[in-house]
């Protein structure tokens, strides 16, 4: 498959950086023969259009620090690191912003 998406519970709460008028994107992985071809970008830009127009802001967390630059790219933010010492990993906020 090129594409798989992943849905699931957080067990992080980002109350303390989004509020109830921000859709949270879920993580989407690319297989890893179609990197670098602009599908995931193609995809979450899609997804900013759509939210945007209907008045969403829009928000996303990853455990990956490396994962940052890529989300830069489509216009989020840092806006926030938290570290979850049970799970012994940072978890990073971002949120896009036009």
């Amino acid at each position: 498959s090129l594409i798989r998406n992943f849905s699931f519970y957080s067990v992080f709460d980002n109350k303390e950086y989004f509020d109830e008028n921000t859709y949270i994107l879920s993580p989407v992985f690319t297989a890893k023969e179609h990197w670098g071809k602009g599908v995931a970008g193609n995809l979450i830009r899609t997804a900013i259009a759509d939210l945007t127009a209907k008045g969403y802001k829009i928000g996303l967390d990853t455990q990956n620090p490396d994962n940052i630059p890529f989300y830069e790219k489509l216009g989020f933010k840092l806006i926030g690191k938290k570290y979850y010492e049970k799970a012994d990993l940072y978890n990073y906020y971002m949120l896009y912003e036009e």
